[in-house]
């Protein structure tokens, strides 16, 4: 409480002594009017302080726009894999989820030095300028991680791997990536255009899982850490997981061609039928 409102509440104190102890003076019936209007005027005027406060915070705009947000939300979702449960954004500021897995930045709260601040949505209200300054940081971390590489160098740095990790199944899972590439590629030259679904894989998923197995093989030489194991099964859920996921893409993006190729297929059937031509006969 300010020494301001503790002044007005000593004349109110004062004031209703006076009323006890002297029969209704009017000493002390006018010491605890002006006590009580001292009061009230005090907390009024901290109150009002206080909403102009609010008025200077709300004046920040704080709004991004929906492809923004999209692109720190995918960007966010490459960081909290697993068992990482923070993003350092830089010396003083982390975000660490606040849920079991990230599904959007509700599931983030902000830790400024090592103590938690609050949620983010906390942080956006109370700090407009900061927040404004540390979504701009996600931002240029999201579009450094997205700097096109292409197919070529990825399958190239994939390659590098299979020769430098020593265990197997993690070997093998590289491999099986490095053909779903291939065949994810070869449908997007036959499209001769670009599918949504696959430039992720080239913005987020395969950069992210560069830098994972680049630092792997510079730490895998200590297999006698208690990490170690965790860490190898943990790789290889996800190198797993990765091929389940281009495998489901090159899935979706060709049951559309099915579908129309089937239907050519009927349609010269149709035709061949309508001159007078049966099954058995070709």
């Amino acid at each position: 409480m300010s020494d301001e409102k503790w002044k007005y509440l000593c004349f109110a104190f004062l004031g209703m002594l006076f009323v006890l102890n002297v029969d209704q003076d009017i000493l002390g019936v006018t010491g605890m009017l002006f006590g009580f209007y001292y009061a009230f005027t005090g907390f009024m005027n901290a109150n009002q302080k206080k909403k102009e406060v609010d008025r200077h915070v709300e004046r920040v705009n704080t709004s991004h726009t929906r492809e923004e947000v999209n692109v720190i939300e995918a960007y966010l979702k490459t960081v909290f894999v697993y068992d990482v449960r923070k993003c350092v954004v830089n010396d003083a500021v982390e975000l660490r989820l606040n849920s079991n897995v990230y599904r959007s930045l509700d599931d983030v709260d902000v830790f400024l030095n090592g103590k938690r601040f609050g949620s983010l949505q906390d942080y956006k209200r109370r700090n407009g300028k900061e927040y404004n300054r540390l979504f701009d940081l996600l931002l240029s971390d999201a579009s450094a991680l997205r700097q096109k590489e292409s197919y070529e160098d990825f399958v190239t740095k994939l390659n590098g791997y299979v020769s430098l990790v020593e265990d197997d199944e993690v070997k093998v899972a590289i491999e099986d990536t490095i053909q779903n590439l291939k065949q994810l590629e070869a449908h997007r030259s036959y499209l001769r255009k670009d599918v949504v679904s696959y430039e992720k894989v080239y913005a987020y998923y395969m950069p992210m899982l560069v830098k994972i197995l680049d630092q792997f093989t510079s730490i895998q030489v200590a297999k006698e850490d208690e990490q170690y194991m965790h860490t190898l099964r943990n790789l290889h859920r996800s190198l797993l997981s990765i091929n389940m996921a281009l495998e489901s893409m090159l899935i979706e993006s060709t049951n559309e061609e099915f579908v129309n190729l089937s239907q050519d297929i009927q349609n010269l059937d149709a035709l061949l039928k309508q001159d007078g031509f049966k099954e058995n006969e070709y």
